[in-house]
């Protein structure tokens, strides 16, 4: 029986510095809450091979669902166009899948551009494919004036 509890003492003084080193680090990024969740903000971005920052979106917190995908809250992803201009989409809580590059949501959407406004109910945008669709109940709200279509023709 003494040689057990000699054992454990001598286990438990190498684990100490172990145990301890954990808990220092642990202070050290407070956003890491664990290996599957990310607490006080979260962002992602996609960049060109050219170095052009092409898509990003950020999030409150986000925790991860299974491998490769990401449940992320209060979004706000940014689609750079190639003239310079932006799309803002916002949207409660998506989901992110890394491998195949896909955005995707249930909830409300909003999206901004210079053009105007929509709103939708569901979401899937794959930067990868150039694929975005609002799911359903679908409005836009535009900000154009009548014949300006960019197309030269006189009103």
């Amino acid at each position: 029986m003494k040689t057990f509890k000699i054992i454990i003492s001598v286990i438990i003084i190498f684990l100490l510095p172990i145990i301890a080193e954990a808990k220092s680090d642990k202070k050290k990024d407070d956003n890491i809450i664990d290996a599957v969740t990310v607490k006080n903000g979260i962002t992602v971005t996609e960049i060109e091979e050219s170095g052009k920052e092409i898509f990003e979106f950020t999030g409150t917190h986000a925790e991860s669902v299974k491998k490769n995908l990401l449940k992320v809250y209060n979004v706000r992803a940014t689609i750079n166009q190639p003239d310079g201009s932006e799309i803002i989409i916002m949207t409660e809580v998506a989901y992110y899948n890394k491998n195949k590059r896909e955005l995707t949501t249930d909830k409300y959407v909003e999206i901004i551009s210079a053009d105007g406004v929509m709103t939708g109910i569901g979401m899937y945008l794959n930067t990868e494919k150039k694929i975005f669709r609002l799911l359903k109940d679908v409005q836009i709200d535009s900000l154009r004036k009548t014949g300006d279509l960019g197309l030269n023709i006189p009103e």
